[in-house]
């Protein structure tokens, strides 16, 4: 079977679960990196073990075929982490009462709760069919 680079593929099919996999598990690389620079500041560590398990899952979905469709809505779950981000970032800023972080708030608690609840229960709901 074709591969593309590391992301094996039979019969050469390209998929969204793929692209978004690869691109997710980029962002797990980089903010997994970041959390070990910072280690003394922050001490967290299960963010850390949950960012390598998320990572560990996320190779093993790219390695194949395996749990594609399932993959693919729980990390659509994680929608709401880039406005978390910046939402954190205002705050860390001293910067709580702009334009930004309301709308940062906003759209992480919107996100959050349309991708978390809707998200994992219509995925729940497609596991059971």
């Amino acid at each position: 079977p074709n591969s593309e680079g590391w992301i094996g593929q039979p019969d050469n099919i390209w998929s969204y679960p793929c692209l978004f996999a690869s691109f997710f598990v980029g962002y797990l690389h980089w903010d997994l990196i970041w959390l070990v620079w910072h280690r003394r500041e922050q001490h967290d560590m299960s963010a850390v073990i949950h960012h390598l398990l998320f990572i560990s899952v996320t190779h093993f979905v790219l390695s194949g075929t395996y749990f594609k469709k399932p993959f693919a809505w729980l990390s659509f779950t994680e929608l709401s982490t880039p406005f978390l981000n910046i939402r954190w970032f205002y705050a860390a800023s001293n910067v709580k009462e702009g334009r930004g972080y309301f709308l940062s708030s906003l759209l992480f608690a919107s996100t959050f709760l349309l991708t978390r609840v809707l998200g994992y229960g219509l995925g729940m709901l497609d596991l059971t069919w």
